[in-house]
């Protein structure tokens, strides 16, 4: 009876952070994507706006470079913050249902007696 509870226990344990850390991984991935992009189109147009004011000083564009350097590095900020985000949530989905299933079958062994059933065995 503790068998099974336990089983079912650990079934819980594996879905649910397959679930909830795999969904939170995709978003993860999605927005590190999206802020890639707006990365590579402040980047754009930093370095436009940087050329444009190299050739005429008295252009509009030189007065906007701060700004644009501001949003890039906020960007890439963002970028890294979801990088980070999802090798964590990544590892956490795969990481905890092999956990669970360990420590199932090592707390089966000790309330059972009984050795973890392993798929090649020995007769």
């Amino acid at each position: 009876m503790v068998e099974a509870q336990l089983r079912r226990l650990t079934w819980l344990i594996a879905v649910a952070s397959l679930i909830g850390f795999g969904s939170a991984a995709a978003w993860s991935y999605f927005q590190e994507r999206s802020m890639q992009q707006a990365v590579s189109g402040w980047h754009e147009l930093m370095n436009r706006s940087i050329s444009e004011c190299e050739k005429n000083r008295e252009s509009v564009y030189c007065e906007g470079i701060e700004h644009i350097k501001s949003e890039f590095e906020s960007a890439a900020q963002s970028r890294d913050h979801y990088s980070n985000r999802l090798e964590q949530y990544s590892v956490a989905a795969l990481a905890l249902p092999l956990l669970s299933a360990a420590i199932f079958l090592a707390l089966r062994w000790v309330i059972t007696g009984q050795a973890p059933q392993w798929p090649i065995r020995k007769k």
